[in-house]
């Protein structure tokens, strides 16, 4: 679970941003299937926190590179 938020950083990086996006979403679905499991990361490890900044992180690369500068919407 630490490393979730580096995970999505690193693939941040790469050029196809829809191999990317898949790869995120389906990395957060495994990790989330079990109800008992995603409660405790939940609580134990702050995982909401850690997805929602993740993702703030990967919209905002997202909208730099549709704008080509930087954004403050987010």
């Amino acid at each position: 679970m630490k490393h979730y938020a580096y995970m999505t950083t690193v693939l941040m990086n790469v050029r196809d941003k829809l191999a990317m996006c898949n790869s995120i979403v389906h990395i957060s679905v495994q990790l989330l299937s079990p109800p008992a499991l995603a409660s405790k990361m939940v609580r134990q490890y702050h995982l909401l926190h850690i997805i929602i900044c993740s993702f703030h992180h990967l919209v905002n690369s997202l909208l730099v590179d549709a704008s080509g500068q930087s954004s403050d919407i987010l």
